[in-house]
């Protein structure tokens, strides 16, 4: 049996895997385990593959975890994986950051169960954040939850940085809900950032020819418009907050899209 786990988010897919190791080792007290990172260590895959070969005598069953299993082209290695696809005392769970190659794209395939893990965005993004929070006990007003959120879609590996974020802010005990100006002290955009500063212009400008200009230059950038959005939201004050905490409503109720939102904003 194989599980095939894969996707940029590697903080979720370590979860998940943890969660998988946990069970099986549970529900099979006698068991043969073996773990090999490919990506680090691609001669390792002999290892796994006479780990798979060797017969089980002593133990009800054995777990194979295999990191970056697409860091080996060998056809042995291949040979051994596919041997194990219908075999129910044998799992072999697989963690990859990327998807497979065409020589083993059979990992895509039933009966291999499979499960991908993209980095987040929009409301799963937002429900993750959600759920992390709580578990540090944290609740923020609007205005810095949507700091946070700005910051999180600009990383890579969001949830790791999310972790790592609320680990901190945890630890500095600020008064609940956590403002604007308490998370700044913790989570700072950096000063190369220029699409922070660029948004930061579109509030400086009075016209709305150079309001355009502004918002055209950071479309430019080629960031996601919902971290655009964000970016401008948490600078809001005044009645641009108003407005925007309206598109926002307008936007999670299939209303506007992040774009027609900015646009809107800036022609006021």
């Amino acid at each position: 049996m194989i599980i095939f786990l894969y996707g940029e988010d590697s903080y979720r897919r370590h979860q998940k895997l943890g969660e998988l190791i946990a069970a099986y080792k549970t529900k099979h007290e006698n068991i043969d385990f073996l773990q090999v990172d490919l990506g680090a260590a691609p001669e390792d895959w002999q290892k796994g593959r006479d780990f798979l070969a060797q017969p089980s005598m002593f133990v009800d069953s054995k777990i194979l975890v295999v990191k970056e299993s697409n860091g080996v082209d060998e056809k042995d290695w291949r040979s051994a994986l596919k041997a194990e696809l219908e075999n129910p005392k044998t799992f072999i769970l697989i963690s990859d950051t990327k998807k497979p190659p065409r020589s083993l794209d059979f990992l895509l395939k039933p009966p291999v169960q499979t499960q991908l893990f993209e980095e987040l965005t929009g409301e799963a993004l937002n429900g993750f954040m959600k759920k992390e929070a709580a578990k540090h006990d944290l609740v923020f007003t609007p205005e810095a939850w949507r700091f946070l959120n700005a910051h999180l879609l600009k990383q890579g590996e969001r949830s790791w940085i999310l972790e790592n974020e609320l680990q901190k802010i945890a630890l500095a005990n600020f008064q609940k809900p956590v403002s604007l100006v308490d998370l700044q002290k913790a989570i700072r955009p950096a000063a190369s950032d220029f699409s922070f500063l660029k948004t930061k212009n579109i509030f400086f400008e009075r016209t709305v020819g150079r309001r355009l200009f502004w918002l055209e230059d950071l479309i430019m950038t080629k960031e996601e418009p919902a971290y655009l959005f964000n970016l401008l939201a948490y600078q809001a004050q005044g009645k641009d907050l108003g407005r925007f905490a309206e598109y926002d409503v307008s936007i999670k109720s299939g209303g506007l899209e992040y774009e027609e939102a900015l646009l809107a904003f800036v022609l006021g």
